[in-house]
């Protein structure tokens, strides 16, 4: 098992990596961008299909293992790279700070609640979140009524 012990800990760094990878990917696929994440996945294979050809032949198993951190890194890179292009325009600190406190209030409401059934908590958690945003003013009017006729669809 000793050899596995290795993959393991480098695959172990690629799972913070994946992580960050599809934070950005869900954002720019958010905001119509799913031809930036498709050439993502172009260049990631593209990067790792010789690494896997050098690398194998030399490290076996672990060999491949770097082949994926490494190809992991250079999507995410790219990924992060175009998402600041994409992302410029956009002022991410104005549109964040109303949901980022409420989900923070609902957050520190729901830590300080004495252990209870998800049942309970979570129809507690919606309702502190919805008001918090109510209450700051977060989403427009049409935003609303957009979300209650999607709801009222499905």
């Amino acid at each position: 098992y000793q050899r596995s012990v290795i993959v393991l800990r480098i695959l172990g760094i690629g799972i913070m990596l994946t992580y960050a990878r599809v934070v950005f990917s869900w954002m720019l696929t958010a905001i119509n961008s799913e031809k930036l994440v498709l050439g993502e996945y172009v260049i990631s294979i593209s990067v790792n299909i010789p690494l896997n050809y050098i690398l194998i032949l030399k490290y076996q198993i672990a060999g491949a293992a770097a082949a994926t951190i490494i190809s992991n890194v250079v999507g995410l890179i790219y990924l992060y790279l175009q998402s600041q292009k994409v992302m410029a325009g956009i002022v991410l600190f104005k549109n964040f700070t109303k949901p980022a406190l409420s989900a923070a209030a609902m957050g520190l409401f729901l830590y300080y609640i004495p252990s209870q059934s998800l049942f309970i908590l979570v129809p507690a958690g919606i309702a502190l979140y919805a008001a918090g945003t109510l209450l700051a003013r977060t989403f427009s009017r049409q935003e609303y009524s957009q979300l209650l006729s999607n709801l009222k669809r499905s």
